[in-house]
C-alpha cells in the first residue's frame, strides 16, 4: 500500500483504534466535501457494511477512484492538509451500534451516521399519546430504527421511555433527542430562562428513565430569553445530561443571535423538510457553519398526512396538489411507495429524516430505505418542486421559521458588548493599565 495513503489515515484516525468512524472521515476531510457527498464516500469505503473503515478498505477506495474528486488516487497531502492536529480535540465515536441492515445505493446504510453520531433514519413521537408513544417506539427499536425522537411539548415522554425499555435494546445503542419548550407569549406561555431550561432537561430524563439525552434542541426561536436558554443548553452538556446540543426551527438570523453573544454555535437544526419546503438558503448556511440538518414532516406532501382529527393535515391538502402528482408518478416508475422515495429523497439531500407510524407494518416499511435510491434525475425532479411553502405548523396558526420575537434587553445588552470585540470581553469595560 502506497506511504502517503497509510500516513493519511493514521492522520485521520485520530483515537488511533485502526478503523475510521463517520465521525472521523468527515473531521479529517471537512472543507473538502459537502457533507452528503461525505456520507456517500464513508459508504462507498466501507465496503463490508460494518460502520467503520479499515486501511485495507480505504487503501483500496483510493485506489479504486473513490477519493476526493472521483481521481485515481488523492492529492498526496490532500486528508493531511485537511485533518485536524494530532493534539486537536475531536467528536468522540458515536456511541450507537449499527443496526443490520443492507447497504443502499448513494452510499447509505444503517451504519451511516451524521458528524454527531446520529442514524440517518429516526423514529419521530409527534401526536401519540402515551401508549401509542410506548408501543410504537418499542417497535421501531425491534424494527431497526436506533434515533428516537422527542420532545417536553409532545407530552409523551413517559410513553417513550417505556418503549426502551421494554424494546429490550441496549441505551448504549439508542440516539434519543429530546426538545425543550422555550415557552411562548403568544400562546400564554410563560418564556422559560436559564434555570427553567436546565430544570426542563431534568424533568425530560426522569420521563424517559435516562441518564442522558444524546442531543438536547431548543425547540423553536419563540422566547425572547433564547440566548439564556442556549447558555443552559452549553451548561447541561458540560454537566454531561446532554452529549449534543442544537436547536430546530432557528433560521440565519438567529444564528447569528448567538455568534454575535460570542457563544459557541449549535451542533444541529431540526426542520422542516420536504418537496415543498426545502430551505436551500439555510441548508448551504448550515453546511457553511458545519450543522447537522436534521428533517422533520419529510413525509408532508403525502395525501394521508396528518388525516387525523385536529391534526392540521387538511389546512393544507390543496398545496400539495401538484407535488402529489408528481412524487406519484416517480414512485410508480421507481417501484417504490411514496413514503420511501421521500425518505430516501431526504436522505440524499443530506439531512436525516424522521418518520413516525403506529402500524407495525409501516414502520417497518419506513426503516427499510437503505436497499433503495432515488436517481439523480429524480432527485432533481423533486428539487424542482420547493415552493418554500411551511406546512408542519399550520394548524397552530404559525410559521414559527417567521415569528419575530425580539430579544429580551438583556440579551440584547450583552450580544452589542460581547459582539464589539469578539473575544468576550466588554470593550467598555476593559482595564488596560497605561
Amino acid at each position: 500500500q502506497p506511504c502517503h495513503l497509510d500516513v493519511q489515515f493514521q492522520r485521520i484516525d485520530t483515537n488511533g483504534d485502526g478503523v475510521l468512524t463517520p465521525d472521523e472521515l468527515f473531521e479529517g476531510l471537512m472543507g473538502r466535501m459537502e457533507q452528503d457527498e461525505m456520507q456517500d464516500l464513508f459508504g462507498r469505503l466501507d465496503t463490508d457494511g460494518d460502520g467503520k473503515i479499515s486501511l485495507e478498505e480505504f487503501a483500496k477506495g483510493w485506489s479504486a477512484g473513490m477519493g476526493l474528486g472521483n481521481s485515481q488516487s488523492p492529492p498526496k497531502d490532500a486528508a493531511a492538509e485537511a485533518a485536524p492536529p494530532a493534539d486537536a480535540p475531536s467528536d468522540p465515536p458515536a456511541d450507537a451500534a449499527p443496526a443490520p441492515a443492507a447497504e443502499g445505493g448513494g452510499g447509505l446504510s444503517a451504519a451511516t451516521r451524521s458528524k454527531i453520531g446520529m442514524p440517518m433514519v429516526g423514529f419521530g413521537c409527534y401526536q401519540l399519546s402515551q401508549e401509542q408513544a410506548e408501543s410504537s417506539v418499542c417497535e421501531a427499536l425491534k424494527a431497526g430504527f436506533r434515533h428516537i425522537d422527542s420532545a417536553e411539548a409532545y407530552a409523551n415522554e413517559e410513553g417513550v421511555g417505556k418503549g426502551i425499555k421494554a424494546s429490550g435494546v441496549d441505551r448504549k445503542d439508542i440516539y434519543v433527542t429530546t426538545k425543550v419548550m422555550p415557552g411562548y407569549t403568544g400562546w400564554g406561555m410563560e418564556e422559560k430562562g436559564f434555570d427553567a431550561t436546565i430544570s426542563a432537561c431534568k424533568a425530560s430524563l426522569e420521563k424517559l428513565q435516562l441518564d442522558y439525552c444524546d442531543l438536547y434542541l431548543i425547540h423553536g426561536p419563540l422566547a425572547s430569553t433564547r440566548v439564556e436558554q442556549w447558555k443552559a443548553l452549553i451548561e447541561l452538556k458540560r454537566l454531561g445530561l446532554a452529549k449534543h446540543i442544537g436547536v430546530s426551527n432557528y433560521n440565519e438570523k438567529h444564528f447569528q443571535e448567538i455568534a454575535d453573544a460570542g457563544l459557541e454555535m449549535p451542533e444541529a437544526n431540526q426542520v422542516e423538510f420536504h418537496p415543498l419546503c426545502q430551505y436551500k438558503e439555510l441548508t448551504k448556511y448550515m453546511d457553511d457553519k458545519g450543522i447537522t440538518r436534521i428533517a422533520y414532516s419529510s413525509l408532508a406532501t403525502l395525501s394521508t398526512w396528518r388525516t387525523g382529527e385536529g391534526q392540521g393535515g387538511e389546512k393544507s391538502a390543496h398545496l400539495k396538489e401538484e407535488v402529489q402528482k408528481v412524487q406519484k408518478e416517480v414512485s410508480e416508475r421507481l417501484g417504490m411507495d411514496e413514503a420511501k422515495l421521500l425518505l430516501r429523497w431526504g436522505m440524499q439531500r443530506g439531512y436525516a429524516v424522521l418518520t413516525k407510524s403506529c402500524n407495525t407494518e409501516r414502520i417497518k416499511s419506513n426503516f427499510d430505505v437503505f436497499g433503495v435510491s432515488v436517481p439523480e434525475a429524480d432527485v432533481e425532479i423533486i428539487n424542482g418542486l420547493d415552493k418554500g411553502t411551511a406546512v408542519a405548523w399550520s394548524a397552530n396558526g404559525i410559521n414559527v421559521m417567521e415569528v419575530d420575537v425580539p430579544l429580551a434587553a438583556a440579551a440584547v445588552d450583552e450580544a452589542l458588548a460581547w459582539s464589539t470585540t469578539g473575544n468576550g470581553n466588554n470593550v467598555m469595560e476593559v482595564d488596560v493599565p497605561l
